[in-house]
């Protein structure tokens, strides 16, 4: 699942890049409109959303990704 996060000053300089990065991605490529359903902004910040993730799927990894997504993968236990 990919989603995003509320930016937090501690993470600041990473969401500080992909702002940069998203800025020249829509410069050099042109902004991509998409007809997914939008709800923003972001519910939480990326260590609320963690310890979501922990909750409801033991196991669960969180990853930031380029451009302030955010990456959780889980599998499930045999």
């Amino acid at each position: 699942m990919v989603t995003f996060v509320k930016p937090a000053l501690r993470n600041g300089l990473w969401h500080l890049t992909g702002r940069v990065a998203c800025g020249i991605a829509n410069r050099v490529r042109g902004k991509w409109e998409h007809t997914a359903a939008i709800k923003w902004s972001p519910p939480d910040n990326l260590s609320r959303l963690r310890g979501h993730a922990r909750a409801v799927l033991p196991g669960a990894r969180v990853r930031r990704l380029l451009y302030g997504r955010v990456l959780i993968t889980w599998q499930a236990p045999d």
